[in-house]
């Protein structure tokens, strides 16, 4: 019976471990360019975190956007 708790117990603190990260939704070079603001702030988003964030697609389309402005 304690063997059967244990594993439940492990069992469900280790679930959280895998949940799904929600994904942010993806904006195109267009939609920044009509979105100066959110432009920006994503571009400091992504200065402030490259290590985590200077590869995902909004970052790379807030950049170029920036850069055809």
């Amino acid at each position: 019976m304690k063997k059967i708790i244990l594993i439940l117990a492990i069992s469900t603190s280790l679930a959280g471990c895998f949940e799904e990260e929600k994904k942010e939704e993806t904006r195109t070079v267009d939609w920044f360019l009509k979105h100066e603001d959110v432009l920006f702030k994503t571009l400091d988003q992504c200065q402030n975190d490259p290590g985590e964030l200077e590869k995902t697609p909004n970052c790379k389309n807030a950049t170029r956007a920036y850069h055809i402005r």
